[in-house]
């Protein structure tokens, strides 16, 4: 399982990082599962058969998790983690997919989204976190382009997965 970060943002060339996800699942081989282990309660019943699907799969099988970290500056502190990535599916920031393989051989939709449509606010959501309220603070023009900038790719992923899952489903 890897722990990738796949938002921050290039302040060079101002532009946000490749994701990661849409690219193994353009390759279409791979097993991927996207989510964030901890967003819930139930995460451990939740995540088991995420892990169970990737190691079944006769091929390679990622999993990406969103994982803060104290680099993030998590406001209260570390032990709000958990807090911390719910809040991140809620404002659109990480969305949760799957992707297997195997159940286009069942005549069944190979991609899952597991996210809802965001109900919070991206832009406070990110400004919660040190490491993006400091970008405010020593580039506030550029930050807000950069804030609304990803706000609006992170609206246009949610709609790309929806269109891909809803192809995906008629191939059948």
């Amino acid at each position: 399982m890897g722990f990738i970060n796949d938002r921050a943002w290039n302040l060079k060339q101002a532009k946000a990082r490749k994701e990661y996800g849409d690219w193994h699942v353009k390759r279409a081989n791979e097993a991927l599962r996207r989510g964030d282990m901890t967003a819930y309660k139930d995460h451990m019943r939740r995540s088991k058969p995420y892990f169970a699907e990737a190691e079944a799969y006769n091929g390679p099988s990622i999993v990406i998790g969103y994982a803060p970290c104290e680099m993030h500056g998590v406001k209260g502190g570390m032990q709000n983690c958990q807090l911390e990535m719910k809040k991140a599916v809620e404002a659109g920031y990480w969305q949760m997919f799957r992707y297997n393989p195997m159940l286009k051989a069942e005549g069944k939709n190979p991609l899952t989204v597991d996210c809802k449509e965001p109900t919070a606010s991206y832009v406070d959501f990110i400004k919660s976190e040190t490491r993006y309220a400091r970008l405010v603070q020593s580039f506030p023009e550029k930050a807000e382009a950069l804030f609304a900038q990803g706000e609006e790719n992170a609206k246009a992923k949610y709609e790309r997965l929806q269109k891909l899952s809803a192809l995906y489903g008629n191939e059948e």
